[in-house]
Order: structure tokens, then sequence, then C-alpha cells
């Protein structure tokens, strides 16, 4: 890659749980890797003892969240955790730092648990600091979006929780699907590509072709 590239390249993963972000994710990684490209993963909540007690209370998948990280608090906590990492890896010696989730998210599963009275002012803060994110990584950077297949996300859930999905789990479910494909229609300061969650292995070394064609150009 060129050494005039001064601020890393992003490249941030948004889909529903289930949706195989984190398995593209780690193909991603070996690519660029096995490419020359240094390169790094960031997962979803930081390795920080911090972030492993929010994962430990989101276990979203897996049971119903903990009323910890519900709300209008539980947002600011994801935030913090969440701009810890996007600080940290815009700080280091990578080409090329794949996130798992970025801010998007928390508009879609943040909101979800935060009563009317405050979905503005948590939409303000969500907004500021994703607009900060984006201006600590190079302009090569690129959202993308799993887009999944209903009854595999619901097969795939119901084998995590090892029984039939409540219809609050359900609903969420729902809910979840119709705001990414909210989200995929906006422009977020990044350009973003919508890839389905069931494409074949040699869709996925296309994309990644291109993603690495992008930020080596």
């Amino acid at each position: 890659m060129s050494s005039e590239i001064m601020s890393p390249t992003a490249v941030v993963i948004e889909g529903p749980a289930g949706s195989g972000k984190t398995f593209l994710a780690t193909r991603l990684l070996k690519f660029l890797a096995n490419c020359g490209v240094r390169v790094s993963l960031c997962p979803e909540f930081s390795p920080t003892q911090f972030g492993t007690l929010l994962a430990e209370m989101a276990s979203y998948g897996e049971q119903e969240p903990s009323d910890a990280i519900l709300g209008f608090s539980g947002v600011m906590r994801f935030l913090a955790d969440k701009m810890f990492m996007f600080e940290a890896a815009a700080a280091s010696d990578m080409e090329v730092c794949v996130f798992d989730r970025g801010f998007i998210t928390q508009l879609i599963l943040g909101l979800w648990g935060v009563p009317s009275l405050h979905q503005q002012a948590a939409e303000r803060v969500i907004m500021s600091l994703h607009r900060s994110s984006v201006s600590l990584f190079s302009n090569k950077s690129q959202l993308l979006f799993v887009n999944p297949d209903r009854a595999v996300i619901q097969a795939r859930l119901m084998e995590r929780t090892g029984a039939a999905l409540t219809s609050h789990l359900l609903s969420r479910m729902e809910y979840e699907f119709e705001r990414y494909e909210w989200a995929q229609a906006r422009f977020w300061g990044w350009p973003a590509t919508v890839f389905g969650a069931s494409s074949s292995t040699e869709q996925q070394e296309e994309l990644f072709l291109k993603l690495y064609g992008r930020i080596c150009s």
C-alpha cells in the first residue's frame, strides 16, 4: 500500500444479529493480511474490562439483554466503548481497521430501549460521534451492510437460544431488519456496499478484491 496514506482506512461492517458479520470480518482480515496489508480486527466490544462487561450484559441472540444496558444510559455506555475503539484504531500503525459494527447500530439497537422523550437527544449524540469517527480515518473508508435472509437469521437465533423465539425477540428482529434497510438508503459519510449474507465464497472474494482495490487506489 502507498506510504502516502496518513490515516488508517476503516471498513465498518453493519447488520442484524446473526447475519454473519463476524465471520465476514474475519475472512476479510485474512484476505487483506495475505495481500500484505497491515490490518486489524476491532470486535463489537472492546477487550477492556468495561467492554467485556458490556458484552456479557448484551447477550443478544442468547437471552434477553440486561436492563443495565437498555435506555439512554445504556446507549451512552455502548458509545463510550465504541469511541474508545475507534480512537485507538485511528492512532495505531495499521493501514486498515475492520470494525464489527460502528455507530449506526446504536441508531437501531440502541434506540430500541430509549423512551421517546429521550430519543432525539440520543440520536444527536450518536450522530455527533459518528461524524467524529468518520473524520478519524481516510476518505477511502467503507461501510459494508450485510443484508440477511430473514428465515436464515431466525434459524440461527433459534439455534443459539435452543428454543423457539419469543414474540418479543421476533418483534425486535423485525425492527432490526426494517431499520437496517432504512440505514442502507442513507449516506453516512463513506461509500456503502450492501452484501447478501448468503453470498457464495466466490462472491465474497469478489467483494474483497473491490475493497482492496479501493483501499490501494
